[in-house]
């Protein structure tokens, strides 16, 4: 059935401009010759011109590192953040009894982020971990411009082609191909923005931490008496529990003590 749209197609076209098949119709009855066609024109044009800045780079990374400030830290990123155009797309705190930890991703413009990055380590010491990834994603950017390019042209004969169906049957068939090509064409464009997205804007995550001194804080003399406290309640739960435990001992002293008290006030009755 699709061959015959195809055909449909090109001898439309050639009834109605009587002029030798040209590019288009070739597109229309044979898409996926014409795609890889146009991706060669899209390579060959990029190989023409300066193809170095012309790169398709997407560039992730992400940096750990202690601090003695956690606030001091946070509002030297902050404004470095806005001062090269970028925003905070996550945070999240996390604080526990050894240290105190912020996380924050980055998105930053794609020219910006190596001298976001130098900017914030200038006021770090030491980085505890320190990983920049870079991908050239330009290939597959090419390839599927060219394929939104190539499906769209497809998409344009469809429409014209449905103006020209003579029967219900005609309608309905070249409907559903069209369906189908729309489909792909949404497919793909979503791609081809998701790729413009990371490739327009760099992706940054950031990890500082305050380590706390639990030997320090455990010296002070508040903390010592605090702890005198906890100490001798649970010093107190412990004796109370045990004594739970050996109650029937408590019984058995009680008795052999009364049956003791009992003769020994039998004996003194005898002897008066």
């Amino acid at each position: 059935m699709k061959r015959y749209i195809y055909t449909l197609i090109v001898v439309c076209f050639l009834s109605c401009n009587n002029h030798e098949p040209s590019s288009h119709d070739i597109a229309a009855e044979a898409p996926s010759q014409v795609l890889s066609e146009a991706i060669e024109d899209e390579r060959g044009r990029d190989d023409s011109d300066d193809t170095v800045s012309k790169r398709k780079l997407i560039k992730k990374g992400t940096v750990a590192f202690e601090t003695k400030n956690i606030k001091s830290t946070k509002k030297t990123i902050v404004k470095a953040i806005k001062k090269y155009s970028g925003y905070i797309s996550s945070e999240s705190n996390e604080n526990s009894t050894y240290n105190n930890q912020v996380v924050i991703i980055v998105r930053l413009p794609n020219n910006n982020f190596d001298d976001f990055l130098n900017d914030i380590s200038r006021s770090i010491v030491n980085f505890d971990s320190k990983n920049i990834t870079v991908k050239d994603v330009t290939e597959e950017f090419l390839d599927i411009s060219a394929r939104v390019k190539t499906k769209k042209e497809l998409e344009k004969r469809y429409l014209q082609l449905l103006t020209k169906a003579k029967s219900v049957k005609e309608v309905i068939e070249v409907e559903k191909e069209l369906e189908i090509v729309r489909s792909d064409i949404e497919s793909i464009e979503g791609r081809l923005k998701f790729l413009q997205d990371n490739v327009s804007y760099s992706t940054l995550n950031i990890r500082f931490y305050k380590t706390i001194d639990t030997i320090a804080k455990s010296d002070s003399f508040g903390n010592k008496i605090i702890n005198a406290f906890k100490n001798g309640f649970e010093g107190l739960t412990y004796l109370f529990l045990f004594l739970i435990n050996v109650w029937p001992l408590f019984i058995i002293i009680l008795i052999i003590y009364f049956i003791i008290v009992r003769k020994s006030n039998k004996q003194k009755n005898i002897k008066s």
